[in-house]
């Protein structure tokens, strides 16, 4: 037996001993009067109070291992001075009251040793050791972590003589949410006493939440304002870049701080996003919307048209919060009147103003939001009336194509008696009559026509209304017949026939625009019925229009 041990507070020790196979061994506390007893396994109750239930032989009795176990050592037992006694009932025996050994307690450490791997990258494994001091060789700490780790191994060394070094090596994988979290090691020592140290982890990763935010809540089209590139990063960002996206593309300010500011702001400049950088990587923000509100602004499309005293008004504003729409009729915003009607479409407001007006009218439209108004005189057109009835197209169509045959036919009689004769031969009046009033429903003037050079009719309400009529004009007129448009055979089919009214219909139209009169038209209808003999019907009409 050694003459002394170290035994760690809080520990436990071990007491070697070593002799020949023995039946029984009886440890005591040295005292110079009696006998008290540390240990005595048939007799539990006579050992003393301070070592009942802490103490244990450990080893083989058969191999001659006498060896004492003191659990949970206390400081009080410092300097104590214990022996043994092999065999006590026995006439062979043996007594070490005269070999002792000597206990000498030393302090623990208040808390176990901890060290973490000092680079520790998001994703990336690392390992933190934990280590202890004891005096329990037979029985070691047990280590235990708030985390839980991929693997834990633990080795012992010999620190020095009867102290051993227990040290538990973690390993796991790191997670940007451990950083700036503790990492706590607990230790448990053989009698109970437990101790622990915690470290704060410093887990470094790429930026990550990066978002931008504005100074402003609302923004208005022209002001100035202040973008932020917010992240969350380990370490810190070390540069910035802000990039805007106009017309599909993408356009690199140029700028590396954390604020840019974005002077004159406009209404189609408002797609924004950012880019952070640290010494571990690179993360992108969302694209950010700005909002842009602005005042209204009055579409050129917005204008008026005056049919014999019904006006129809349109009114279009473009702006952000929409608006809303007023009107003013000269000088009078009572608009009890006439009609007025609303649509919103996102940001395009349509107002619609219908009533009768007199001849000369001014009138406003004022488009206003929370950031403006705008005040615009809509131009005002006068339309013609239009006599065509839609509804009555098919039936009036067919009525024309009837007059203008018997108007042919009079014209053709005309010319063949023309050239057999030579002589003037007036029109039969009751034709012409006839096909005007089926035409128009009103009777007309009749007259004459002759060869008589010195006979010359009037002119034509077409020229005196419309002298300025250009070759332009005309050319649309006379090309209403192309067989382009409508290719006519023999037998007329009910495809032709309605090809034919819809010529008849718009050239008609175009016809009263220029203030051409009904027996004008009539002789320019045997035009568009034969187009099928262009060149020969347009020579035919310009003869007819010049002696009309």
């Amino acid at each position: 037996m050694p003459q002394e041990v170290i035994a760690m507070e809080g520990s436990c020790v071990v007491i070697p001993c070593h002799t020949s196979p023995y039946r029984k061994a009886v440890w005591y506390l040295y005292k110079k009067i009696g006998y008290p007893k540390v240990y005595d396994q048939s007799d539990v109750g006579g050992v003393i109070d301070q070592f009942r239930g802490r103490t244990s032989l450990i080893g083989d009795t058969q191999q001659g291992n006498c060896s004492l176990k003191i659990s949970n050592i206390k400081p009080s037992e410092n300097q104590m001075q214990l022996y043994v006694w092999i065999n006590p009932d026995e006439t062979y025996n043996q007594r070490f009251y005269d070999r002792t050994v000597r206990i000498t307690v030393i302090k623990q450490e208040d808390k176990p040793q901890l060290w973490v791997q000092h680079l520790i990258v998001n994703g990336f494994s690392f390992s933190a050791n934990c280590s202890t001091l004891h005096t329990c060789a037979v029985s070691p700490p047990s280590f235990s972590w708030n985390m839980i780790p991929s693997s834990v191994t633990v080795t012992q060394t010999e620190e020095s003589k009867g102290v051993l070094k227990s040290t538990a090596i973690l390993k796991m994988k790191a997670s940007s949410t451990y950083n700036g979290k503790e990492l706590v090691c607990i230790v448990q020592h053989n009698g109970g006493k437990r101790a622990s140290k915690a470290i704060t982890l410093n887990v470094l990763y790429v930026p990550r939440n990066v978002k931008i935010s504005m100074d402003k809540m609302n923004v208005i089209e022209g002001n100035n304002i202040s973008l932020t590139c917010n992240s969350d990063s380990n370490p810190k960002p070390i540069s910035y870049q802000w990039f805007e996206i106009r017309d599909a593309k993408t356009i690199s300010l140029k700028h590396t701080e954390k604020h840019i500011s974005i002077l004159n702001i406009k209404r189609n400049s408002s797609l924004y996003y950012c880019t952070v950088q640290n010494q571990i990587g690179v993360a992108q923000s969302k694209q950010h919307f700005i909002d842009v509100e602005y005042q209204p602004y009055i579409l050129p499309d917005s204008d008026c048209e005056l049919i014999e005293g019904a006006v129809s008004c349109l009114c279009q504003s473009d702006s952000k919060p929409p608006a809303s729409i007023s009107w003013n009729v000269n000088g009078s915003s009572d608009m009890k009147a006439f009609n007025t009607s609303l649509e919103v479409r996102d940001n395009t407001v349509s107002g619609i103003l219908m009533g009768r007006v007199e001849a000369q009218v001014i009138i406003l439209c004022s488009a206003t939001n929370e950031h403006g108004t705008t005040i615009y005189r809509l131009p005002v057109t006068q339309v013609p009336s239009e006599s065509w009835n839609e509804d009555k197209g098919l039936p009036i169509a067919v009525t024309c194509v009837t007059v203008l045959i018997a108007i042919s036919a009079v014209i053709g009689w005309k010319k063949y008696y023309r050239k057999v004769s030579g002589e003037p031969v007036p029109i039969p009046a009751s034709n012409v009559h006839e096909a005007q009033h089926t035409l128009s429903g009103t009777p007309v003037h009749h007259r004459q026509f002759t060869n008589d050079a010195d006979e010359k009719p009037p002119t034509p309400p077409l020229r005196q209304k419309n002298q300025s009529l250009r070759g332009k004009d005309m050319e649309r007129i006379t090309s209403a017949g192309n067989p382009s448009t409508c290719v006519y055979g023999q037998a007329l089919t009910q495809r032709d026939q309605m090809c034919k009214a819809n010529n008849l219909k718009e050239e008609t139209r175009l016809l009263r625009r220029l203030s051409i009169t009904e027996e004008e038209q009539s002789h320019y209808s045997r035009h568009l019925l034969l187009a099928d003999r262009k060149e020969e019907v347009e020579m035919e009409f310009m003869e007819i229009y010049e002696n009309v």
